[in-house]
């Protein structure tokens, strides 16, 4: 397969900036995209630095054209700044994508 026939995952943006969220209070950050290339792509795995969970993320396929997000929860339990990197694996023309996740936990009231 040629590079060109492969699929790529664009994403709206690499960067989702939660703010200032309270402590103990959920806290999910979307990061939207589309496959922008000609094949199917799936994704490998997601690897997130420590305090985050993958809520959602495909598990099918995503074809040429389609639509689909990543979901990440943040452990609000831990004051301070968020300042994270979730790493996405697939087999698409751009195998791996460095998303970021930027924000403050507020101390409890």
């Amino acid at each position: 397969m040629h590079s060109q026939d492969l699929g790529e995952l664009s994403f709206e943006t690499k960067t989702v900036t939660i703010g200032e969220v309270a402590y103990m209070k959920d806290t999910l950050a979307t990061y939207h995209f589309e496959n922008t290339g000609e094949a199917d792509v799936e994704i490998k795995h997601v690897t997130i630095t420590g305090d985050c969970e993958v809520v959602f993320k495909p598990t099918q396929a995503i074809k040429p054209g389609e639509k689909s997000k990543l979901v990440v929860k943040y452990d609000t339990s831990i004051v301070g700044p968020i300042r994270k990197t979730i790493s996405i694996h697939s087999n698409a023309k751009t195998p791996y994508v460095a998303l970021k996740m930027t924000g403050k936990v507020l101390p409890e009231k």
